[in-house]
């Protein structure tokens, strides 16, 4: 089962990591199972030099690398963003070579990438774990039939690590922790040694949403974004206050577990 962590997507800064990594700390979170993620958003479009916008929560590719701490408590993940598939291992390929040296991890913001792509990928860059999301296009193309995901999962079974859960993908909404618990039973009945991620409307004021999934698999990890941002908006800056606390009470959280 691979390393469970407490993320935080859209850092944009070195120094916003360091001040996080303190902050899981003071917390108590190098005394939990979880590490931290630290998120760092691109965009094919970004990493090619065309206007997108995400450029606003994205670092420019030459940047990215400086931003991920070198911690052991930190688990440095880049989400990827392309949700036409296009050129993929060569494309993941030039994403994890602005992730730098100090990179664990890709996440695929993709909808049902090919296997054998993510396959040539995973053999190019063995070092290199990746992150499945499944958005709300890839729950509606499996029927929002938990069986008939894990089915779908079992193709990825040589490449990926994690599977996140994720209906909101980035815009804040609300998760059902009910709802994803079925597709949580389904996908450790079936690929156990996936790791599970699940994420969506999460921030300090809302960890109630995914607590009755932490207490029933307390190797779960979880994501949070929109809610950390100013005024909860998506193409904001990250309101850091609102990250440390989110970190404070998460690791609290996974303590009580």
């Amino acid at each position: 089962m691979p390393q469970p962590f407490i993320s935080i997507t859209d850092f944009m800064e070195h120094d916003q990591a360091l001040a996080m990594l303190r902050a899981f700390t003071r917390a108590g979170g190098d005394k939990i199972e979880h590490k931290m993620g630290v998120g760092v958003m691109t965009h094919r479009r970004i990493l090619h030099g065309i206007r997108s916008r995400w450029a606003n929560s994205s670092p420019h590719p030459h940047h990215v690398a400086e931003i991920f701490p070198s911690d052991n408590n930190a688990f440095n993940v880049l989400h990827y963003v392309d949700y036409e598939g296009i050129e993929v291992p060569e494309n993941l390929s030039r994403a994890r070579e602005a992730g730098g040296k100090r990179l664990h991890a890709l996440q695929l913001d993709m909808c049902w990438p090919d296997p054998g792509a993510l396959f040539t990928f995973s053999q190019m860059h063995p070092g290199i774990q990746l992150i499945l999301q499944v958005g709300r296009d890839a729950f509606s193309q499996v029927g929002d039939s938990p069986t008939r995901l894990a089915l779908r999962l079992m193709t990825y079974i040589d490449s990926v690590s994690y599977v996140l859960l994720d209906r909101s993908m980035g815009e804040g909404l609300p998760m059902d922790a009910d709802d994803l618990a079925r597709f949580v039973v389904s996908i450790k009945a079936t690929v156990p040694q996936f790791g599970i991620v699940v994420a969506g409307g999460l921030g300090p004021d809302t960890l109630h949403l995914v607590e009755p999934l932490v207490k029933r698999f307390p190797d779960i990890s979880i994501d949070a974004q929109t809610q950390l941002h100013f005024g909860r908006q998506q193409r904001a800056p990250v309101e850091w206050p609102r990250a440390d606390r989110y970190l404070r009470r998460a690791v609290e959280m996974f303590a009580d577990t």
